[in-house]
C-alpha cells in the first residue's frame, strides 16, 4: 500500500485501502485471493 500510494502521489497508505474498496463495492475491481496484491480492474 504504501508503494501504491507514493506512486499516485497520497501520503496515507489508508487513502488507497479506501479507494480500493470504494473500488470494489462498485465492481470496478475484483480481487482473485485475500489480499490487495491479487486485484485486477475491470473493463
Amino acid at each position: 500500500m504504501r508503494e501504491l500510494a507514493r506512486e499516485v502521489g497520497m501520503t496515507s497508505p489508508a487513502s488507497v485501502v479506501y479507494h480500493l474498496r470504494n473500488l470494489e463495492t462498485r465492481g470496478a475491481l475484483v480481487r482473485d485471493g485475500r489480499g490487495w496484491r491479487t486485484c485486477r480492474l475491470l473493463r
